[in-house]
């Protein structure tokens, strides 16, 4: 298959989907019967009326992070299992289009949280690669590239007002901030923010099964804090 040529998969239309989406696009309405709202006063319930099913394969395909593009109206998301980027709108009936093949040229294997920025760019947390790859959303081409090394585990990315990106690690205790010029230069060392003492971080190898810490990441609307989850400790 040509790299970078969109493909498409499988739609399904349901009341409610479970299992095999990538991405799940739900309307909200009023039920019928009013429910109390915990104030004395009688509220609306709300319920999907709609839910849009993108198959993208079996369960094993392991879909994870979505992300909205509101410039463009469509949204994207990534499979943790082999690193694919799918594509999709609301009004694409047909489903979703592939809109990068794993691996090629990159050698991407995993994609996890993804997000997108003001200036049209798409940004997949790449697991354990510990890398952050950067791609242009009109030509598909990867445009930046952050390291962090070995022994991690990108899971995901938040972009800031400012233009700066952090992304976490699940298995090493920091966070990494990369700035809006090193995006537009192409990437750079990213800063590594320690996040230990003050978060406590399970070691990987310290049960059977590896712990997952630093997971989701978003800014707070007034842009002066960073909130994340600490999966493993149940915590934000």
């Amino acid at each position: 298959m040509e790299y970078g040529k969109p493909t498409r998969t499988g739609v399904r239309m349901l009341a409610y989907a479970i299992g095999l989406a990538l991405l799940g696009a739900v309307s909200l309405g009023a039920a019928a019967s009013a429910q109390p709202d915990g104030n004395g006063d009688e509220g609306e319930e709300r319920v999907a009326r709609d839910v849009r099913e993108y198959v993208v394969g079996p369960p094993s395909n392991f879909p994870e992070g979505v992300v909205y593009d509101e410039r463009t109206r469509a949204f994207y998301g990534g499979s943790a299992v082999d690193g694919t980027l799918y594509k999709a709108t609301l009004d694409d009936t047909e489903g979703a289009e592939v809109f990068l093949l794993s691996a090629v040229p990159d050698g991407r294997a995993e994609a996890l949280g993804v997000n997108v920025d003001r200036e049209g760019r798409l940004y997949v947390s790449g697991g354990g690669s510990g890398r952050l790859l950067v791609y242009d959303i009109e030509t598909r081409e990867q445009v930046a590239e952050f390291r962090t090394g070995p022994g991690g585990y990108i899971n995901d990315v938040d972009i800031t007002k400012k233009g700066d990106v952090y992304f976490t690690d699940s298995f090493r205790p920091f966070m990494y901030r990369a700035t809006e010029e090193q995006v537009e230069s192409g990437g750079g060392a990213p800063e590594a923010i320690p996040l230990s003492p003050e978060v406590s971080y399970t070691p990987v190898g310290s049960s059977s099964a590896k712990p997952f810490n630093g997971n989701g990441v978003r800014e707070t609307p007034d842009g002066k804090h960073i909130i994340f989850a600490d999966l493993n400790d149940a915590k934000l």
